[in-house]
């Protein structure tokens, strides 16, 4: 499972890399990698709260995040 996964995830870090900011292909890598990694646990997250309202919040605190990111 493990290998299919990381198989999987490979070409959404890999377009995520070309998006990021950065001087170099390591720091866009980086962020790629960290944007990745807070959009999962916002997800996580999300689904794991049972208030609605905190689970909106998180959700959209990693979307205002992740668009600051990107403009």
């Amino acid at each position: 499972m493990r290998r299919v996964f990381t198989k999987g995830l490979q070409p959404f870090i890999e377009l995520m890399t070309k998006l990021a900011p950065g001087r170099s292909k390591a720091a866009k890598r980086r962020t790629a990698l960290a944007m990745i990694t807070q959009m999962v646990a916002a997800v996580a997250l999300a689904r794991a709260v049972s208030d609605r309202e905190l689970a909106n919040e998180i959700l959209s605190a990693v979307k205002s995040d992740l668009i600051s990111t990107f403009c």
